[in-house]
């Protein structure tokens, strides 16, 4: 009995190590926490509404983010990375983009730290270059 005490007290630890190693990082690392949270990160500093040149401007002026790529078009939401293309019946939201490459990491739930994951913004305009709306992408490669 004394050693099944022993046993499960080690699993918990054991546990506990491995739940703290997964989770320090998103504290730590914004880009490693989930979308939905990193969506609603961006959106607190640039709101819907904003400008697109008060997007470009924050882009530039971080240190830790790529330069921002401005695109004269919008953004199929299921696939951001792709070009726009008159004759793709996909739905496509607004007119311009702005993207950035904000980082990579690695974690745990990617396969025990072997795959490296890309996290990149885009920001959604209308015709008047007013935000609309934010997605984020990540994508993976070992």
């Amino acid at each position: 009995m004394k050693a099944l005490k022993c046993i499960m007290g080690i699993i918990l630890l054991l546990l506990a190590i491995i739940l703290l190693v997964d989770l320090i990082p998103q504290i730590i690392n914004p880009i490693q926490r989930p979308s939905g949270m990193l969506r609603n990160y961006i959106l607190k500093i640039t709101p819907l509404g904003t400008s697109l040149d008060d997007v470009v401007e924050l882009i530039n002026n971080r240190n830790d983010w790529k330069s921002a790529n401005l695109r004269d078009y919008g953004l199929y939401p299921a696939y951001p990375t792709e070009p726009y293309m008159e004759n793709r019946e996909r739905p496509r939201i607004g007119e311009k983009t702005v993207s950035t490459n904000v980082g990579t990491y690695r974690s745990l739930r990617d396969f025990l730290f072997l795959m490296e994951i890309h996290v990149a913004i885009f920001w959604v305009f209308d015709a008047n270059d007013v935000l609309i709306d934010v997605h984020i992408w990540r994508g993976g490669s070992i």
